[in-house]
This record gives C-alpha cells, structure tokens and sequence, in this order.
C-alpha cells in the first residue's frame, strides 16, 4: 500500500521523471497487492474446493500442465504475473511441486505469443527478435521437459548447499526457474551468429523505390519520451541519405572527404571524376519525401500525448527535417549546371564551380565531425565558425564575380548561372548547419545561445 501510495503521489508531479518512478512504484504496488488478494483467494478456495486433488504426475501430467501455464500467460499477457499465479497457488497447497514446475515452463513458453503480437506493429528488427525470442524459449522449454526430474534433483540439491528449506516449494520453484533459464542461455549462446544469420535471412528488408522508416515504431507513440528519441534517430537517418545524395550530387564519395584526417578539399575536388550517376530528383521524390512525410505523420501523433515543453522539442526536430529536405531541393537545382560547366572548356567558371563543391563539402565534413564531439559548447564553436566561413567566402565570391565579368573572363549566361548557383550553394550550407544546431546540441540553453549569436 504504501508504494501504491506514494506513486499516486509521485504521478502528479510536473517532472516526467518522478512520474515514471509514480507509475512503477503503482504497477509494483498493484503486482503485490494482486499477489496478496490471490493468496487469501486460494485460501478461501481450499476450503471449498482443493485444487491439489487434480495433480496429474508422469509425462501426461507434464504436458497438461505445460499447456496450462502457455495459455495462461497468453490469456495474461505476462510471464511474471502467472509465475506469481503459480508461487501463490504453490505456496497454498492447491497444486503439488511437480505440477508447479510445469506451469512455470509453460509460462515461458507462452510468454513468446506476448513478443510476437507486439513485433507485429513493429520494424524488421523487431520482429527478428521476437522469433529469437520463441526459439530460445521453445529450446529452453524442450530442455527443461527432457530433464524434468533430473532438473527438479538438481535443484534439491542446490537447495541443500544454499540453505533452502526442503519443504519451502515456493523458494525452489523460483530456483528451478533460474537454472533452467541459465541453461537456455548456455545452450543457445554458442549459437548466437548462426542464429543472426538465419533471422536475417529469414526476414529480408524491403525493397521499394521509397525509402523506409527505421525507428518510428507506433507502438512508441504514446509515450513521450521514446517517440522523442525515434524522431530524432529517423532525422538523423534522413541526414544520413541526404549527405550522400548531396555528395554524389557535386560529383564526390563520401569517404574520399569524410571520417578522420584533414585531407585537402580541393586537391580531392580537382581530382575526383564525373563518373557519378545519380538521378538527384528521382532520389528526391521516390525516396526523401516518403521518409519526410513519415516522419511528419508520425510527429503529428505523437504530441498528442505531450506536454508543452516535449511539443516544442517535437517542432524543433520537424525544422532540422524541413531544413535537411530544403538542401536537398538546392542541390537538385545545383547538379545540373555542376554537371555541365565542369564539362567546360572555360578554365574560369570550372574553377568557381569547384570552389562552391569544396565550400558543400566543407561543410558536410565539419557538420560529420560534430558527431563526434560531445561538450555542447564545442560543437556550438564548431558550428559557429562554420557559420563565419560561410559569411566570408560569400563575400570573397561575390568579389570574385564582379572581377570576372569585368575582365570578360565569363560570359553572361555562366554569370546568371553562376549568381544564382552560389545562392544554392549558400542556401545548402545554412540549412544543414541549421539541421546540425538542432541534433547535434542536446541542450536547450545552448540551442539559444546559439540563435542568438
């Protein structure tokens, strides 16, 4: 009573953390509470009716009550609950030691039909571990059947080294249950990557022209701050696709220019080929959009169960979204004229067409190396100075611009190209160090701080 008490209290505090201590503290409480009411109940019951006088020993007995227990814990929906079902039944004599044992197999048995409803709203992931659950459970049980009687020896025996009564059932009823789980464990374990292999290959990844969620699982709507993680996690899993369409976009593979070294930009950019093919508008409708559109369908649900505070972190991950899908859009208007003025034969508007490549790629491999970093304050310098960079090489372009036209080194058409591709170029670089400054800096203080400057 008094956890149940005082997680009443606990869940009407404005602090999500003492209302998740609230809600264990009443689930716990209500666990013992219902343990205590089915105590007094078989000890009502027994009065009337003895349940004990339907023991059935033998391999019969076994599987009747193994069968039992599977469809209790599936009627249940919880292992933990017929397992104290069954100590409390144990412990009041309404069903003898063996049959106890059998139960509490079946118990684990069926707890995998609990693990298979919840995968099926789940990713590929999910329910590959659900099947790794119903094998390990289904070996487990197979074993603990086989051995029954030499596992109910082993655990007399046990009893007797570790002070256990020989007549306290309900303490060797929990001991059987943790050897014959350890012996699971025991048995599969050597097992592990042929088991990985078998399940990858027995649930493929889908193939499709869109390009598919990994982490906005709906079973997770409903509780803040999970859905909170998922959002996150599924933008950077949008980040990550859109650093590589905007690499091979101006011509580059990603790891030519990321990861750790500082390789010089420009020697890369002025090596590299045009040997890329990808279709950027095709990538951007098939796939981008759909991952987008996930993710802002699944956003819109989940602030539904939100306070106010947990909304607006929601908003502000719906922007780093937006602002990742906008670069997209850029370097789709950008690739054209990249791909055809580094086909040119002017040495001028080439070398300014490699110049906004080295600035995109800069700016992909500062925002990469944020990953890394974990001070706040660090990457907000990182993102900073970025910024200032930015700033600078606008200026020293636009600089550059006007001198060439001057001198006719260009001509007008590559000057227009050349205006509006450096805005593209900009543009790209703003909102991906905007997308960084959401993701990349866990607290709120900083993220301001950062606005402001």
């Amino acid at each position: 009573m008094p956890m149940i008490i005082f997680g009443v209290v606990f869940r009407f505090s404005k602090e999500n953390s003492f209302k998740g201590i609230g809600n264990i503290l009443i689930g716990l409480g209500f666990v013992f509470l219902g343990i205590s009411y089915m105590k007094d109940g078989f000890d009502t019951l027994k009065a009337g009716l003895d349940l004990s006088q339907f023991a059935v020993e033998g391999y019969l007995g076994a599987l009747i009550y193994i069968l039992i227990g599977a469809m209790a814990t599936i009627i249940i929906q919880s292992s933990s609950a017929t397992m104290a079902l069954i100590i409390t039944a144990l412990v009041t004599n309404q069903i003898i030691y063996i049959n106890a044992l059998e139960l509490a197999i079946g118990a684990n048995i069926g707890t995998t039909v609990t693990a298979i409803i919840a995968s099926l709203a789940s990713n590929t992931n999910g329910k590959r571990l659900a099947i790794a659950h119903l094998i390990f459970n289904i070996i487990t049980g197979l074993i603990a059947i086989v051995f029954l009687y030499q596992l109910s020896d082993l655990v007399d025996l046990l009893a007797s080294y570790i002070g256990i009564r020989s007549d306290d059932y309900a303490m060797k009823l929990a001991l059987f249950h943790t050897i014959f789980n350890l012996i699971g464990v025991l048995a599969v374990s050597p097992f592990t990557y042929s088991l990985e292999k078998f399940l990858l290959g027995l649930f493929k990844d889908e193939k499709s022209s869109k390009l598919k969620s990994k982490y906005l699982d709906e079973v997770s709507i409903t509780v803040p701050d999970v859905a909170l993680i998922s959002i996150k996690k599924e933008i950077l899993h949008l980040y990550e696709n859109a650093q590589e369409v905007i690499a091979h976009a101006i011509y580059l593979h990603r790891h030519n220019f990321l990861g750790s070294g500082k390789k010089d930009l420009s020697q890369i950019v002025k090596k590299s080929n045009l040997d890329i093919h990808t279709d950027i508008n095709q990538f951007y409708t098939n796939k981008i959009k759909s991952l987008y559109g996930e993710i802002i369908r699944y956003s819109a649900l989940c602030q539904e169960s939100m306070v106010e505070n947990d909304k607006s972190k929601v908003y502000d991950l719906k922007l780093a979204s937006r602002n990742i899908v906008e670069a997209i859009k850029d370097i789709r208007d950008l690739h054209r004229n990249i791909a055809i003025y580094l086909k040119s034969d002017n040495e001028y508007i080439k070398e300014e067409y490699n110049n906004l490549r080295v600035n995109i790629a800069n700016t992909l491999r500062t925002i990469n190396e944020l990953k890394e970093q974990e001070d706040d304050l660090e990457v907000l310098t990182s993102i900073e100075l970025l910024r200032e960079n930015i700033k600078d090489l606008d200026d020293i372009r636009n600089d550059r611009l006007d001198s060439l036209i001057r001198d006719n080194s260009i001509d007008k058409k590559m000057a227009t190209s050349l205006i509006n591709d450096t805005t593209y170029a900009h543009d790209i670089s703003k909102n991906l160090i905007e997308a960084a400054t959401i993701l990349f800096i866990e607290r709120a203080e900083i993220q301001e701080l950062g606005e402001e400057l």
